[in-house]
């Protein structure tokens, strides 16, 4: 085995920067654009993940410059590549896309980085000048390393937190922003700019024909107490015009300074930070041409500020304790919901309901997670409860004064649903906080007793008696030291994410605006450099999409949608058996459906379970119906907590039915409840028999009939030759069954034997391996049918019976399989799918010792011998059609965006598992992976070095 050691792959806390600027508006771009072209290696902070925030979240899309700065027409020009400029006007979202499309371009060169979600907290000196700055991420503290420091946020983080400065300066005037779409302009026009300019409101242009921004002054409201104000008055101006709609509106105001009231410097203020925060400065900053150029003022770091060596920094896997911060701020409160997305705004709202004093946080500036910021506008599935009735009422109102008209059926605008918790909030007293980011917790034996949260410009202890982790991802429960697992068992791979996009069709008797959602790609969401990867690809992909180049795309969702991360260890883990089964519970506290939906095409990744139930039994649309016990709700280990999000406890298959909305709303409003009701009590334990939920459970009801699919005998089914829910429930009674299976493997009829096979398999039973490796090596199809099993976005997701052979071979083959397989390998064209196929068996074959070392390396050796022809490929694919060598579908929801990547470290890391556990060293393809930036592939392969 090899002993040499090497290097992490590129984090950026293990290297010292040039100069790290903190925020990406227009003077961070601006800045961090003159610092590489001068040869300066950068790190780019955006706490808030919103690139150009100006444009993105308050919609300033002015391209005013009076200076006529070289730099900001050169800006310009480039956004022009995508879409013209016109008006003196461009496109927000064009801007956000040739940004995140420059920035990819100097991360790949390495001029570059940048890093979103990120909270600075704490700066550390070197005599009089700062050599590192600690950051609060949702994976805990990070430390990163510089000679030089530029603060552009709005709020100058950096400089009070250097100098312990507090007063900022005053903004003049802050603007609001919305967007309104029409096909008739030629009659709104006029009426509209008499509205305006009637309520001290402003009416302007934008690079489309059928947009306009309408914008006003209100610095006494939050933005959704603004917002409707606005929209209340619109609309009924407008209750004719039908074909008038708001799009989007900014979620937070632009804010104007001028040389009027101007901060003095800190005497201070160490030697190597350049203060470029408009908090502090002394030049006027009006337009975004304004900011742009003063960016463009930033000064490079010399020689003299290197104060650190490479040698004296620490490893990233050091822990920071955060003990060692200053913390601003300590509130008190019966419930804290951490995370208000789809569950947790639920949890917030019926915990307040309930009478529980409660305060909800998260790191959007928003609630409604993936269902307002994420783009996902409409339910799939899922049982819905009794608990959302009066939020959906709401968001149907406020639908109507958005867009004139309530959206189809279980579809609403992302801006309606987000303003309607918001104004329920307000009613309930739910004590909202965004932008604030859990980094840590305080516990002991089990008991949480605070909450660590970064905001902008503070840090706060939160304390409760109770605790809901509706983060998504189970970070709370994490810090708290709850065990958990992630990803499937093949890769450790999640669900691909998706990064959401809103666009119009002006094409209709009136414009209609239509959600666009595919696989962007993968990631670990629990790595905050691999978070702001994602970010920016899923941004990128747009910049060739035909959506953009028709002028049809709005704005790209401000959060990523991340489907899978965590499963924390809970007191029942819900199993897909229990879904198949229609599982009845003592605890019951309500009931989920939906089909096994998973975005995965290459199946021979899942455990065998899942590969049975997906390739064998072909069941990807199969209706599945469970209780939901509350059990699931409580994490193994902690007293005063309940998990409440897509992280709560369930096995990885069950999970690809249980992610939906609905229900996560309602256990969202379960954990709510019996937070509430404890926490009342005077009691801290979720597991309390005081615990009113249990006794008065709030149940979910649906009308629809789940009785068990009637089969009066499986048996006939598999003689009969049909996959199925009868073969899957064959296979789970292998006492009763096994005799009659056994006989069915010698029909005559081709197919019954192959599933009998397949069953047999699942057993463990070395009597299958024969008609398997028949059939691997007839290479029989086994007549399957592309329209009976379709997976996610309709593709076909059915493979040969010599391809499900070859799987079903890993769980009771021997070497009597070997000449099969190894005719299969030598193959120079097979697909990637069927090699890493083959690779999985020969790994399992060689655990069992059914095949020798010498064996084992052989065949692995075979598979990578020849190119991968198919290394490069999209997320959305059909395995058979490659196979075949069919052209892929177009699918509906394309927009001409490419999302192919590299898939070829699979192969290579079920190779470099094999030969690590024969006593080998890695491949050395295994160390290029290692180093790659995707997080989620480079994690897999540093354990080997």
């Amino acid at each position: 085995m090899s002993s040499r050691k090497q290097s992490l792959p590129h984090s950026f806390s293990n290297k010292q920067f040039d100069t790290i600027v903190i925020g990406s508006g227009y003077i961070g771009y601006a800045a961090a654009e003159r610092l590489v072209s001068n040869g300066q290696q950068i790190l780019l902070i955006e706490p808030s993940g919103q690139l150009l925030w100006e444009s993105t979240s308050c919609l300033i899309n002015d391209a005013t410059d009076q200076q006529y700065s070289a730099a900001w027409q050169s800006w310009l020009s480039r956004l022009q590549l995508i879409n013209r400029t016109a008006n003196n006007k461009f496109d927000p979202v064009v801007a956000e896309i040739q940004a995140a499309k420059e920035l990819r371009s100097r991360m790949e060169s390495g001029e570059c980085q940048v890093l979103f979600y990120a909270y600075p907290v704490k700066v550390e000196y070197d005599d009089s000048n700062i050599t590192s700055l600690l950051l609060a991420t949702k994976a805990g503290l990070r430390r990163v390393f510089a000679r030089q420091w530029i603060d552009t946020t709005e709020q100058g983080i950096l400089m009070r937190l250097a100098t312990g400065e507090k007063q900022t300066r005053r903004t003049v005037r802050q603007g609001w922003s919305c967007a309104l779409q029409s096909n008739h302009w030629d009659a709104l026009e006029a009426p509209l700019s008499d509205f305006s300019n009637a309520h001290n409101m402003s009416l302007s242009a934008s690079t489309k024909a059928g947009e306009r921004y309408l914008s006003w002054d209100d610095a006494q409201l939050p933005w959704h107490q603004t917002m409707m104000k606005k929209l209340r008055l619109l609309r009924t101006s407008f209750t004719e015009n039908q074909d008038l709609l708001v799009s989007h509106c900014a979620s937070q105001p632009y804010p104007i300074y001028d040389s009027s009231h101007v901060l003095p410097l800190s005497d201070s203020q160490p030697g190597n930070l350049q203060c470029l925060s408009p908090a502090y400065c002394s030049t006027d900053l009006h337009t975004l041409a304004d900011r742009y150029n003063w960016g463009m003022s930033a000064q490079c770091a010399t020689p003299k500020t290197a104060s650190m060596t490479l040698a004296n920094i620490p490893s990233s896997a050091d822990s920071i304790d955060p003990h060692c911060l200053t913390f601003d701020e300590e509130s008190q409160c019966e419930v804290l919901v951490v995370g208000t997305g789809t569950s947790g705004s639920v949890a917030a709202i019926t915990s307040a309901r309930q009478g529980a004093q409660t305060i909800a946080i998260d790191f959007a500036d928003f609630p409604g997670g993936v269902g307002t910021g994420g783009g996902i506008t409409g339910y799939f599935f899922g049982i819905g409860s009794k608990e959302m009735e009066s939020i959906d009422a709401l968001t149907d109102e406020i639908n109507i004064l958005l867009i004139g008209e309530s959206p189809d059926k279980d579809a609403w605008h992302h801006e309606a649903k987000k303003l309607a918790i918001m104004q329920l909030f307000d009613e309930l007293g739910v004590s909202f906080y965004g932008n604030g980011l859990l980094f840590g917790v305080e516990s002991h034996q089990g008991q949480v007793n605070a909450a660590l949260v970064a905001f902008g410009d503070k840090l706060v202890r939160l304390k409760a008696s109770t605790y809901i982790d509706s983060t998504g991802d189970g970070d709370l429960c994490a810090f708290a030291g709850a065990a958990y697992k992630t990803g499937r068992s093949g890769d450790g791979r999640t669900l691909a994410y998706s990064q959401a996009a809103l666009t119009i069709n002006y094409e209709d008797h009136r414009p209609k605006l239509k959600a666009i959602n595919f696989d962007a790609g993968w990631l670990d969401p629990n790595d905050p450099e691999d978070l702001s990867r994602a970010r920016l690809v899923g941004i990128q992909q747009y910049h060739e999409s035909t959506a953009i180049q028709k002028n049809k795309l709005l704005m790209i969702a401000p959060l990523l949608g991340i489907r899978q991360s965590r499963h924390i260890q809970t007191d029942y883990i819900l199993q897909l058996d229990d879904l198949v089964a229609q599982r009845r519970f003592e605890d019951c506290i309500g009931e989920a459906s939906c089909h096994a939906d998973s975005h995965s095409v290459d199946f021979e990744f899942e455990d065998d379970e899942m590969v049975f139930y997906y390739w064998a039994c072909r069941l990807f649309r199969h209706p599945l119906h469970t209780q939901l016990p509350y059990r699931m709700l409580l994490p193994k280990g902690l007293h005063n907590v309940w998990i409440a999000c897509r992280a709560a406890g369930m096995s990885n298959n069950a999970f690809y039915a249980i992610r939906m909305q609905r229900d996560m709303q309602h256990i969202g409003a379960v954990a709510g409840a019996s937070a509430a009701n404890i926490a009342m009590k005077g009691l801290t334990a979720a597991r309390s028999e005081d615990n009113d939920v249990l006794h008065h459970r709030i149940e979910n009801t649906d009308s629809t009939n789940h009785a068990n699919e009637v089969v009066c005998n499986p048996i006939d089914s598999l003689k009969q030759g049909r996959s199925g829910i009868a073969l899957w429930r064959v296979s789970q009674d292998r006492s009763r069954y096994n005799e009659e299976v056994r006989n069915v493997l010698h029909s005559q009829n081709s197919k019954a034997s192959f599933y009998a096979a397949c069953v047999l398999a699942m057993w463990a039973d070395p009597i299958a391996e024969p008609r398997l490796i028949e059939a691997l090596v007839g290479r029989e199809n086994g007549a399957v049918d592309p329209l009976e099993n379709q997976g996610a976005y309709g593709q076909e997701i059915d493979v040969p019976f010599w391809l499900i052979a070859v799987v079903m071979l890993r769980c009771c083959g021997s070497n009597a399989c070997l000449p099969a397989l190894r005719t299969c390998a030598l193959e120079p064209e097979i697909p990637l799918n069927v090699r890493t196929s083959i690779a999985l068996t020969v790994e399992r074959l060689a655990q069992r010792k059914a095949i020798s070392t010498s064996e084992s390396l052989e065949l692995l050796d075979n598979l990578i011998a020849y190119e991968i022809p198919d290394a490069q490929q999209m997320p959305s694919r059909s395995i058979a059609r490659k196979i075949r060598n069919e052209n892929q579908l177009t699918l509906p929801n394309d927009y001409g965006v490419d999302t192919s990547q590299d898939h070829g470290w699979q192969l290579h890391l079920i190779i470099c598992r094999v030969r690590t556990q024969l006593g080998f060293d890695p491949q050395p393809r295994a160390y290029d992976y290692s180093q790659d930036p995707r997080a989620y592939v480079s994690q897999s392969f540093m354990a080997f070095f």
